[in-house]
């Protein structure tokens, strides 16, 4: 029984030690596992953008790719919840969104999931999930706010089924200020 939980450690800190934090930008960050190779720059514009590719044995079949934008202009609101709300806040603004996310997956391409809250971790993100024609990459699409900054997530895979979009959520779920107040 001990020999068991001693192996159950060793896999689970052996886990830890092979993941970094991740520098979103404005004092945010995540955690990326040794999985994802990731290339940062940063545009005129002041957004940071940060492209991610899975590079693990799993991944050579989903080929999942994840691109990171923080907005480099905060948000106006009372606190990150209206300040989310607000993204979306109109059905126009509703619907350009999730014809964005269909022209951006191929064409041809579904709605699996239409745009809605959903809790991702410690906080709320806006989901949309799209499905893409046979040989093109379907695409999960997340946006957030911490700390009145906005972060987004779109990240396309191969795969189908439930597996699809883990090693993605994973890092959604990782998003944090690097030192809350």
């Amino acid at each position: 029984m001990s020999i068991a939980l001693f192996a159950q450690t060793a896999v689970a800190q052996e886990q830890q030690s092979q993941s970094r934090p991740l520098d979103i930008g404005h004092g945010i960050t995540a955690t990326l596992s040794d999985d994802w190779q990731e290339e940062s720059r940063e545009e005129d514009n002041g957004n940071q953008y940060i492209a991610l590719e899975c590079i693990s044995p799993d991944c050579e079949r989903s080929l999942e790719t994840c691109h990171i934008v923080a907005f480099g202009k905060p948000i106006e609101g009372p606190d990150d919840a209206a300040r989310l709300a607000s993204l979306y806040d109109s059905p126009t603004s509703q619907y350009f969104r999730m014809r964005a996310a269909l022209i951006s997956t191929s064409q041809d391409a579904q709605l699996l999931q239409t745009l809605k809250l959903q809790r991702i971790g410690p906080r709320d993100w806006w989901i949309i999930e799209t499905d893409a024609h046979h040989n093109m990459k379907s695409g999960l699409f997340a946006d957030t706010v911490i700390d009145g900054w906005r972060v987004r997530f779109t990240c396309k895979t191969c795969e189908r089924g439930s597996v699809r979009y883990q090693k993605a959520m994973q890092i959604l779920e990782s998003v944090r200020m690097a030192n809350p107040s």
